[in-house]
């Protein structure tokens, strides 16, 4: 049966397509929804919102747009509320976790991602690859919990593959989002590109090496675009640019030659929401991907998320799946029915 009234956050790098994540599920299963999208990113969820109006019936689906410390707060508080459904930071969502949990009630979070990529030195085109690592790392401007931020290079190929990777990131063409030439463009705002920056120069400090991009990038007419040259830096595992969510256009490459080693170091960090393999040997994907911590492992395509496929992470990535069939259990509440036709008679004699 359902489980009522749903409340729903929502973050600002993808809105549309977070809440239809978010809505399906819970509509099909019966529920309604309150649905708090970020303040940064919320007029194309209004007027997906105005849409829907014409659709469901009043008080099925509810927008609720402000801040995360006034509406959100009181979201999640709200003792009407029967499910929490959360997309955002680790931080945040130890929060939502609190909350629901002081109130014994289901919650579902999708938080952040620090995702491994391992290169075999078998891979048959290279070019593709770096091509479809560079892709996993830069969709959405490097804003994206999936990101493919650690890319872990076998040595055989790690020179030639390097280069290739710095060329590339340096011929992306940086400018305003509706320019139909632009590959790259801004951050969210100010106060986040400025941390990007901070941390790209957090790793540079603790010996990272940086290959190229670390800074702003000037477009004219477009000074305030928060704009971030892509950036590749050489880093070690344990540096704290290789463990922490960067959220930026920023890849850290890692040299590897050891399988078990590289297998650490993948899982080496409190994230565990997706990664990605690259090899032409089936024997060294599948046994890779098993051993990955990672709630989704993609191979020889990076961000393939097919429609269906259970989406969520393990460790400090999150709690439940979404986009497939299970993620109708985490808005229903199982009930057992049991019938007997009739009452059964006591049989006197008996001692059994």
């Amino acid at each position: 049966m359902p489980l009522g009234v749903c409340g729903q956050i929502i973050p600002w790098n993808d809105p549309v397509v977070m809440t239809a994540f978010k809505i399906a599920p819970a509509l099909a299963a019966g529920n309604t929804v309150v649905l708090k999208p970020d303040e940064n990113a919320c007029v194309s969820v209004m007027e997906l919102a105005r849409i829907a109006a014409d659709v469901f019936p009043a008080g099925v689906f509810n927008v609720v747009p402000g801040l995360g410390e006034e509406a959100g707060a009181a979201l999640i508080d709200h003792p009407k509320v029967s499910k929490l459904a959360f997309t955002g930071s680790t931080e945040v969502g130890r929060l939502v976790a609190h909350a629901a949990a002081s109130r014994l009630i289901s919650t579902t979070l999708e938080l952040g991602g620090k995702s491994p990529s391992i290169v075999f030195p078998d891979i048959e085109d290279i070019d593709a690859v770096v091509a479809d690592a560079t892709a996993g790392v830069l969709m959405c401007n490097g804003q994206s919990c999936l990101a493919g931020t650690r890319l872990f290079i076998h040595e055989d190929i790690y020179d030639t593959f390097v280069e290739k990777l710095v060329a590339g990131f340096r011929s992306l063409r940086v400018g305003p989002p509706l320019n139909e030439d632009t590959e790259l463009s801004g951050l969210i705002h100010q106060e986040h590109a400025e941390r990007v920056i901070s941390m790209i120069r957090s790793g540079i400090d603790e010996g990272a090496q940086l290959l190229t991009g670390g800074d702003l990038v000037e477009v004219p007419g477009f000074e305030a675009g928060n704009f971030v040259a892509p950036t590749i830096l050489e880093v070690a595992n344990s540096m704290r640019i290789a463990q922490d969510e960067i959220f930026g256009p920023v890849l850290c490459v890692l040299r590897w030659n050891n399988y078990e080693h590289v297998i650490a170091e993948a899982n080496d960090t409190p994230y565990g929401l997706a990664a990605g393999i690259y090899t032409s040997n089936l024997k060294n994907a599948m046994e890779t991907a098993d051993r990955l911590d990672a709630g989704c492992v993609w191979i020889n395509q990076y961000f393939n998320l097919g429609g269906g496929v259970p989406f969520g992470g393990f460790k400090e990535s999150g709690l439940g799946r979404e986009f497939c069939l299970e993620t109708l259990n985490e808005y229903t509440q199982l009930k057992s029915i049991t019938v007997a036709t009739s009452t059964p008679t006591t049989n006197q004699g008996s001692t059994n």
